[in-house]
């Protein structure tokens, strides 16, 4: 009934479509959250497989994470030069980390930089918000990439390019 001022689409496979986003939205702005890959593919990967084995009956887990790695890798090439060829105007990138820390700080810096109000109600409402829904607060998920066939250096050594462009460090 009533359009929305902004949409907001929240997922990394909307980095597949950056082309088509600015084609109809020449002024969208995009939010790239950054974390280090070590953490961020054993993730995917065990989404990836949990999705798999719903369908089919046989998945093979070192074939599908191999598979998502590289889709992951050409995702990030593909967005990289979408935004390169639209401008870095459109673009914030967030550290994972820096959120976790600071989150009201980096939602307000997001204002800031697309040069939208950032109003007390906001920050009420975050704060509700990471009250009710603290990290973790349903369990430490459990995974590694070696039970997904993968191997930390291949992906130190694949994602190289994409941490120091923009500086992400290991995390702990």
């Amino acid at each position: 009934r009533f359009p929305p001022k902004r949409w907001l689409l929240k997922g990394p496979t909307h980095m597949n479509y950056l082309k088509a986003l600015f084609t109809v939205f020449p002024d969208a702005c995009v939010i790239q959250i950054h974390r280090d890959p070590l953490k961020v593919i054993p993730s995917i990967s065990n989404l990836t497989v949990k999705f798999k084995t719903w369908l089919y009956n046989n998945v093979e887990v070192k074939e599908t994470s191999q598979t998502m790695l590289a889709g992951l890798e050409k995702m990030l090439h593909t967005a990289l030069q979408v935004r390169d060829s639209v401008g870095e105007r459109h673009f914030l990138d967030v550290d994972y980390q820096e959120l976790v820390r600071n989150p009201i700080g980096t939602v307000r810096n997001i204002y800031d930089h697309f040069g939208y109000p950032f109003e007390k109600v906001f920050e009420e409402k975050i704060r509700h918000y990471l009250a009710e829904n603290q990290q973790h607060k349903h369990g430490v998920p459990r995974y590694s990439l070696e039970q997904f066939g993968l191997d930390a250096d291949e992906i130190k050594h694949r994602f190289q390019w994409y941490c120091e462009r923009f500086g992400i460090e290991p995390e702990k």
